[in-house]
């Protein structure tokens, strides 16, 4: 993967990862459970945010891993299960 495509990666989990940890399972009214699979193992939620724009809520994404650490670059470097998981509020024609 080149710079220029890791850096707007790394920009989202950086985001994701500063979430309170209050909003741990809920962003922007989607819900996010703490366990799921990723290629048919376990990972864990490490972080969740709300994408908007001009005011209305686009979608919610939250982070898995199957090792919870609470820095953006392991979650874009590492070599083991992660998955992103949308909750889209608006229709994509």
């Amino acid at each position: 993967m080149s710079m220029s495509c890791k850096l707007p990666v790394f920009l989202l989990a950086a985001a994701l990862l500063c979430a309170p940890s209050a909003q741990a399972r809920e962003a922007g009214g989607f819900e996010f459970p703490e366990q799921a699979q990723a290629s048919g193992q376990p990972v864990s939620l490490v972080g969740v945010g709300v994408r908007t724009k001009w005011m209305m809520t686009i979608y919610g994404m939250g982070a898995y891993q199957k090792t919870v650490k609470q820095q953006a670059s392991w979650l874009v470097q590492s070599d083991e299960p992660k998955m992103l998981w949308l909750h889209m509020a608006r229709g994509i024609s």
